[in-house]
């Protein structure tokens, strides 16, 4: 359903077929308003993104949609989350530590929720082999170089093809890292809609967005009456953005309760 059609709904809801009263603009900031309301209260927009670390490298970039981050895993095993001031009233000197390939905790900065940090700088991890023609493949001398032309994901390797001659084994194809990504999952802000886009929110919850609309117009309308109706459009609001919280819930597991949301408003 595209915003334009819920928004048309609401106006039955409201009295304002004609649209004498409202206009799409009007209520169109109301449903972006909403959506963040709901995002804030509920796990509903979930999405995952994976970080192939690399010896001495700390610093990484997150997708600029996440709003709260849910959970982090290695090959299937949680990591702890922290924020920089945990890391600092825990151990001063903890960016300046190092580590061969054992994430201990993703670190994050408060007021940029995209950035994470990973401790302890790692310089072990894995190992790593270049792949030959015929596709076998064979530990990579430490001082072989090749140009980066490709990068390809397959869950459990990353190859970068590499575009050099080697003068034992011919064309060197491809590099394999034998370790595990990092997975994080996290809960993603909506998208600010426009009347032709079609709604982030799954057909059953179209409802609440309506309520939180049409009660949010009716409770500013001077006549008493609008403005009861209203009250009791926002209280359907509430009750369904609370079993929205208890339903998206479900499997979403984290890595402890003070993890349920690290976003940069909290």
């Amino acid at each position: 359903m595209t915003v334009q059609t819920i928004l048309d709904e609401v106006r039955y809801t409201i009295g304002d077929e004609r649209k004498t009263k409202y206009t799409d603009a009007r209520l169109l900031i109301l449903y972006n308003e909403g959506m963040r309301d709901i995002v804030k209260a509920t796990n509903i927009f979930r999405e995952s993104t994976s970080i192939l670390v690399e010896n001495g490298v700390t610093g990484y970039i997150l997708p600029s949609d996440v709003y709260a981050l849910t959970r982090v895993t290695q090959d299937g095993e949680p990591i702890e989350f922290k924020t920089f001031n945990d890391m600092d009233n825990e151990n001063p000197g903890w960016e300046l530590e190092e580590g061969t390939d054992i994430i201990q905790a993703i670190v994050y900065n408060e007021q940029n929720i995209n950035e994470v940090t990973i401790y302890p700088k790692l310089n072990g991890i894995g190992s790593t082999y270049f792949k030959l023609p015929d596709g076998t493949s064979v530990v990579l001398d430490s001082g072989t170089e090749g140009a980066i032309t490709y990068l390809a994901d397959t869950s459990t390797t990353h190859t970068v093809a590499v575009a050099r001659e080697d003068a034992t084994y011919g064309a060197l194809v491809g590099i394999t890292y034998d370790w595990f990504p990092l997975v994080i999952q996290y809960t993603k802000k909506p998208t600010i809609a426009a009347l032709i886009d079609e709604s982030e929110l799954p057909d059953i919850y179209y409802p609440t967005i309506k309520y939180y609309i049409a009660g949010t117009v009716l409770l500013d309308d001077s006549n008493n009456e609008s403005s009861q109706k209203g009250t009791l459009l926002l209280q359907k609001y509430g009750a369904e953005v609370k079993d929205m919280k208890k339903t998206s819930s479900v499997n979403f597991h984290r890595v402890n309760r003070a993890t349920k949301y690290r976003t940069a408003f909290n």
